[in-house]
């Protein structure tokens, strides 16, 4: 995940199910960006926005 800058701010590896939880924490107020990978491949992105 990546903030409005393109800095990396959360990475979340090793995901086994269909449904992941990102929790709030130290997250600040903002628009984030998404990318899930697999094998090195990009095979979806997002917005999420934090209030």
């Amino acid at each position: 995940m990546y903030n409005s800058q393109g800095i990396l701010v959360r990475k979340i590896e090793n995901i086994t199910t269909n449904k992941i939880t990102i929790e709030k924490d130290n997250l600040m107020n903002g628009l984030f960006f998404v990318q899930l990978q697999s094998d090195q491949q990009i095979i979806s992105t997002g917005k999420l926005i934090v209030e």
